[in-house]
């Protein structure tokens, strides 16, 4: 295997982009680049500089005739479309990844089995309550339930903080006990609670940012454009609302100590 830059990464990600985003077009899937490559969209035309992932999010019915489609349909014939519920490959996630197949990537407290190729993350955009305080509650009730999962995924050998490995331990039996589909099933039904079509607001329930990415539908729909390293790409009708929640002051730049990314060891087999 040949290891690749961070550079190299970021081209692959964003051949996997140009594919995905060119194959909603012809299928007339609805999507949006959201999270930190619209940030990265908005305020540095393309990659923020020290990251190396690509998020995109789509509306409910939208996610599911994609992951469905792309089950016989793919992409083309180096990329697979991996989703929990119904694809060849099985990732401990709740959500798609676009994988170019490729490639491999080692992830720090993954096992080895578990590791994937280079990925574009699919998030599906549910909808929320109008009352607020109903939307709490539930963002806390969803974050229990994620925090379950990346506790099935890891592997606790390679987990290096010591309370964190206890408490990760004595849950793990009971997630076994339980398995990976009925765990993710739990989270899926209840981050669709709310149905996106009846819904004012919406937002990537699944993962995510929580209560912060929590959005009138009005600000979402119909969807803009932005540029991104060259490249027209759809995005939220008022990406500036979606951004100021997430990160407030948007166009400033974080401290240096934290511009981070997952340091990605990435070969190319």
């Amino acid at each position: 295997m040949t290891r690749l830059s961070l550079e190299e990464i970021k081209q692959t990600e964003f051949n996997i982009l140009k594919s995905y985003a060119d194959y909603c077009k012809k299928n007339n899937l609805t999507y949006f680049l959201c999270g930190g490559t619209l940030l990265g969209a908005i305020r540095h035309k393309g990659f923020i500089p020290w990251d190396d992932d690509i998020d995109v999010f789509m509306p409910r019915p939208d996610f599911e005739k994609f992951v469905k489609l792309t089950g016989f349909n793919p992409i083309n014939p180096s990329y697979e479309t991996c989703f929990y519920r119904n694809s060849r490959t099985i990732i401990p996630y709740p959500f798609a990844k676009v994988i170019d197949m490729r490639t491999k990537v080692i992830e720090k407290t993954k096992p080895e089995e578990a590791c994937m190729g280079i990925w574009i993350d699919v998030f599906p955009i549910d909808g929320f309550s109008n009352n607020m305080f109903v939307n709490k509650l539930f963002c806390i009730r969803k974050l229990l339930w994620k925090r379950l999962c990346f506790t099935y995924s890891d592997d606790l050998s390679k987990v290096t903080d010591k309370k964190k490995k206890i408490g990760k331990a004595l849950v793990m039996p009971f997630l076994q006990l339980m398995g990976q589909k009925r765990l993710f099933n739990k989270l899926d039904k209840i981050c669709r609670k709310y149905d996106f079509e009846k819904s004012t607001n919406v937002g990537c329930t699944v993962w995510g940012y929580k209560i912060k990415e929590l959005m009138n539908k009005k600000d979402l729909l119909p969807a803009s454009k932005v540029t991104f390293e060259g490249h027209e790409f759809d995005a939220p009708a008022v990406p500036s609302a979606y951004l100021s929640s997430l990160y407030s002051d948007f166009m400033q730049l974080p401290p240096e100590e934290k511009r981070i990314n997952h340091e990605m060891l990435a070969y190319k087999l």
